[in-house]
């Protein structure tokens, strides 16, 4: 029931506004797959002491602040705080 409210809710998934079954079935898919990951990583943020804290939408606001600049030649990331760092480090990732 959680999962389906949170499909309906988080994931904008009341109307499918689509015209044909195979675009309707590629949305859905599309769907599925971030509900799966939308759990995988709920599971990871409460599996860590520093992270459990945090909300997925509170993760996901703190992923969408990283930022890299390009000046044409070299690209740099900008400083991370210590949030996203916590975040990177329970998703093991690599930037």
């Amino acid at each position: 029931e959680k999962v389906f409210r949170d499909l309906k809710n988080d994931q904008d998934f009341n109307r499918l506004k689509t015209k044909n079954s195979e675009t309707t079935n590629g949305k859905i898919f599309l769907v599925f797959l971030a509900l799966i990951l939308r759990s995988h990583m709920k599971r990871l943020i409460k599996e860590d002491t520093v992270t459990i804290k945090y909300t997925l939408n509170n993760v996901i606001e703190e992923l969408e602040d990283i930022r890299i600049l390009n000046d044409g030649n070299n690209k740099s990331l900008v400083t991370l705080n210590a949030e996203q760092k916590n975040i990177i480090r329970v998703f093991d990732l690599s930037i």
